[in-house]
């Protein structure tokens, strides 16, 4: 510190009694540090840069490699600070530096040229400075040349060491071995040898022996021993060797044989050698006489004494000949046939002369002199002189058959014996019901003409083919929807046809008619067919009265008779009188009755495709007449959604077969307003409580298909095996299902306790303000082998609604429920798949923990905390089961504490199904805003 430019003090902190103004000054200095560097190793090379340097000024370090090193890193107390030689930094205190070095190290790779001539060591990584041997070793039939770098010889001793100042690739150069091979022949006159000469180490030598006139080879030698008895010889030279060739002067067979051997005898045959004389000699025996000596065929003397110089082996043959005569063989007659076998034969040959007969005639025998010698066409004999044979042959004769196919289709004529070449005429003649076809023979057609003309050339049996004339008979109903007929088609000349007339549904039958004639008044009429015929069986239609009795209320109701639109409306208005309210339908408006003046509304007709709601109020009984609707005349369009459906059929049926004209969807639904419902189920069928339809019943239609499909009911007959729809009568809750016009289906099954029920005894019930809406008894689905409830609530505005159990068999009634369901019209609620679940808790069911259990905040606000008071019970594993209004598990919670779950997003009514592990089961209802 300083004032007035005087030092006061040298301590940074300065104290002072104050005696008047000042002004003090605190003055500082710039720090310089020490920065040193070093190279490690010291030899590894030189370093620069270090000195004095003011704090914040920038120093450059410098680090160059010596020979035979290169620069690693700069380290600072032991840690690299850069890898680069050079390294400037901010000077911010004393520092000692280290430029660290590392000796150069270099491959040395030795390769052996060629590579099968040797082998070398020594070979590998060196550091800068060090020595390196190298050592080349020879393989066998190899000898080493020199060491070479770059192509340039560095020494020519096998062994080569030096100093290591950089990476090099060395190679030991080696030569192949090179030998002299002879080849001589003995004796020399035996023949001559080629392949004698100088082979390097391992290579192929063929050496080959050719054998002069007279001689023939024997085998190769080398130092006495055989090495092969091939005349050429091929071997891998590995020293030099002296091989000699051994020939011998050949000996040959020389036979001599007679032709043929009993024509004579030969003398000379032997084992001759090569250039030696042979003499051959040939004697006739009696019968014979010589004719030449041949060799290999050909000629090679025509005297019985041979005689030649032996040069190669021979088969000489002595050919001897016998006396010979003269055959001849003629036909008689000229054209009766052909003959073969004549010519000159030897003494004692055997001659085989054969007659053959020409097309017509046959052999009769062969004669000599006019005399018979055989009465067989192939004659074989021993020649011992000339002769002259005759064959003898006899013109043919056939039989020609001729018969109908079938013995009844008609006559023939023509038939009898003709000699080859005669012509034959056939003629078939059809009999009545028949038609001639062809002539056939053997199976195969000859002609296609009642009259048939060939020449005869063999026998025949022929076949006059005829068939029986086929005639068209033609059925049709009149009217076309009258009925059904059968038997029509193409029947043979003679059958008996048996026609059938079914009427429809709605008809009866009349008569057959042909022709516009009365032909038969029965359903079955049989005839023999003689020709083409039409018959129509006339229907007509049958008139039938449709009674409906209607409650107070409303009913759904369709018209099996046929409506005639406007005319069958004013016949239900009149019908229903002044107990009549309205009548209302799905698409076309209603209609209502106004007291005093009549009816008025939208609805102006109806046909049997639409169920109607008709509303009285007293009972009352309605009978419409006419002719039996056909269900084929009344297609209905089912639309997605609900579609109001009519019932034209005057015969009940199974579910399954009025709706087998269609395919369903998974989850489509059939409902009525008192039988209940059914649901198809993909895969096994139609389930639920209705199970019948029968006449008059108003349905409604819910399609998943996404489009319009045409349904059309098969027409409906008298059944006994039809299951009775589940209803509502003979229950211990009696809803009133006319007391409103619409209704909602509810697919559920039911716990109690939290166990679901398993049996046909439980009755389910639901309640909207004290009033049974609808009730049904548990039906079990095999396919999903589980007990559901298929129960129709009936209601026209919005309510909510409870449910009740009762026990058929103990009469227990359980009211405790914890399901809550706003009703909606034609809502479907649950599925096969997912069943709506009715809970209810018996009052010894569950713990009295139960009973203590409370849940707030109730009402909730959507997605907030909630509250589960457990008083003093041991929360061990708890579940909690979210239900939403529609019976689904929207979420479940465990854990071995819960005391809180989170309210649904989705506000509505929600079950709590709430399970403690050995405690039980109980329901709490939460309403989420």
């Amino acid at each position: 510190w300083t004032l007035g430019g005087e030092v006061v003090t040298t301590d940074p902190t300065y104290s002072f009694e104050v005696n008047g103004p000042a002004d003090y000054v605190a003055n500082f200095e710039l720090n310089s540090y020490d920065i040193t560097a070093t190279a490690n190793p010291e030899a590894g090379g030189t370093v620069t840069g270090a000195g004095i340097y003011d704090h914040f000024s920038t120093c450059t370090l410098a680090a160059t490699a010596n020979t035979g090193y290169h620069f690693i890193s700069w380290t600072l107390g032991g840690e690299v600070v850069t890898t680069d030689p050079t390294y400037s930094f901010e000077v911010n205190g004393p520092a000692d530096y280290v430029a660290n070095f590392e000796l150069n190290s270099y491959d040395i790779t030795a390769t052996a040229n060629p590579e099968a001539g040797g082998t070398v060591t020594g070979a590998g990584i060196y550091d800068h400075f060090s020595t390196c041997t190298l050592a080349a070793t020879a393989n066998t039939g190899y000898h080493f040349i020199s060491w070479t770098l770059g192509g340039e010889v560095v020494t020519t001793d096998p062994t080569y060491s030096f100093e290591v100042s950089g990476p090099a690739d060395y190679v030991a150069n080696f030569e192949l071995n090179s030998y002299d091979i002879t080849a001589t022949a003995t004796p020399e006159a035996g023949g001559t040898v080629t392949g004698a000469g100088t082979y390097d180490h391992l290579s192929t030598c063929t050496l080959t022996a050719t054998a002069n006139t007279g001689y023939h080879f024997i085998s190769w030698t080398l130092n006495g021993e055989v090495v092969t008895t091939e005349a050429v010889y091929s071997f891998e030279v590995t020293d030099p060797a002296d091989y000699v060739a051994n020939f011998e002067l050949n000996s040959y067979d020389i036979t001599a044989t007679a032709n043929p051997e009993a024509g004579g005898t030969v003398e000379g045959a032997g084992v001759y050698y090569h250039f030696s004389p042979c003499t051959l000699t040939a004697t006739a025996n009696t019968g014979y006489h010589f004719v030449n000596w041949t060799l290999d065929g050909e000629e090679v003397a025509n005297t019985p004494t041979y005689s030649f110089e032996v040069n190669g082996p021979a088969d000489y043959v002595a050919n001897f000949e016998l006396n010979s005569y003269e055959i001849t063989a003629t036909a008689n007659p000229t054209d009766g046939g052909t003959v073969s076998g004549a010519g000159a034969y030897n003494h004692g040959e055997t001659v085989t002369l054969i007659a053959t007969a020409n097309e017509g005639y046959t052999f009769l025998n062969w004669t000599k002199d006019g005399e018979q010698v055989s009465a067989y066409a192939t004659y074989t004999f021993e020649v011992a002189e000339a002769g002259d044979y005759v064959a003898n042959f006899e013109l043919n004769s056939y039989e020609i058959t001729a018969t109908a196919n079938p013995t009844d289709g008609g006559t023939v004529s023509g038939a009898g014996a003709y000699n080859h070449g005669e012509t034959v005429t056939l003629t078939a003649t059809a009999n009545e019901g028949y038609t001639f076809v062809n002539w056939t023979l053997g199976g195969e057609v000859v002609s296609n003409a009642l009259t048939y003309s060939f020449m005869v050339t063999g026998s025949g049996d022929y076949v006059a083919n005829f068939s029986t004339n086929s005639y068209e008979v033609a059925v049709a109903a009149h009217p076309v929807d009258g009925g059904v007929v059968t038997g029509g088609g193409t029947y043979e000349y003679g059958t008996t046809v048996t026609l059938t007339a079914t009427a429809n549904a709605g008809y009866t039958f009349v008569n057959w008619t042909k022709d516009g004639e009365v032909g038969s008044e029965e359903t079955t009429h049989s005839f023999i067919v003689t020709e083409a015929s039409a018959f129509v069986a006339n229907f007509e239609p049958t008139a039938i009265t449709q009674t409906s009795s209607f409650v107070p209320g409303w009913n759904w109701w369709s018209g099996y008779v046929e409506l005639d639109g406007a005319s069958s409306l004013q016949s239900l208005q009149d019908g229903l009188g002044t107990s009549g309210m309205m009548i209302k339908s799905q698409n076309d408006g209603y209609a209502s009755y106004l007291a005093g003046f009549g009816w008025y509304g939208s609805l102006t007709a109806i046909n049997n495709e639409c169920t109607y709601q008709v509303k009285t109020n007293a009972a009352c009984t309605v009978s419409l007449s006419g002719n039996a609707a056909n269900p084929a005349s009344h297609p209905v369009t089912l639309t997605s959604g609900w579609t109001w459906v009519g019932y034209p059929v005057n015969a009940s049926m199974s579910v399954a077969d009025a709706l087998s004209g269609i395919t369903p969807h998974n989850g489509d639904m059939l409902k009525s307003q008192n039988d209940g419902y059914a649901s198809y189920l993909a895969g096994y069928g139609w389930y639920g409580s209705l199970s019948t339809l029968n006449p008059g019943m108003g349905l409604m239609y819910k399609s998943n298909a996404g489009a319009d499909i045409v349904l059309t009911y098969p027409e409906g007959g008298t059944r006994g095996d039809l299951k009775s729809n589940q209803t509502a009568e003979g229950n211990h809750w009696q809803p009133d299902l006319n007391a409103y016009p619409d209704n909602m289906s509810v697919t559920a099954i039911v716990e109690l306790d939290g166990s679901e029920l398993r049996s046909e005894r439980y009755e389910l019930a639901a309640f909207a303000n004290g009033e049974c809406r609808g009730s049904a008894r548990l039906l079990y689905v095999e396919p999903l082998n589980r007990y559901m409830a298929f129960l129709t609530v009936a209601g026209d505005e919005a309510a909510g609604l409870n449910f009740g159990l009762y026990d058929t068999e103990t009469g227990a009634v359980e009211t405790q429920c914890f399901a809550s369901l706003p009703y909606e019209t034609n809502a479907i609620i649950g599925s096969f798949d997912e069943p709506y679940v009715v809970s209810f808790r018996s009052t010894t069911g569950v713990d009295e923990w139960a009973s203590s259990l409370q849940v707030f905040p109730n009402p909730v606000e959507h997605g907030r905390a909630v509250s589960l008071g457990f008083d003093g019970v041991e929360t061990s594993k708890v579940t909690v089961e979210i239900i939403n209004a529609l019976g689904s598990v929207v979420e479940t919670l465990r854990a071995t504490s819960l005391q809180r779950i989170t309210a649904p997003e989705a506000a509505g009514v929600y079950t709590l199904r709430i399970s403690i592990e050995g405690k039980g089961t109980c329901y709490r209802k939460l309403i989420v805003r």
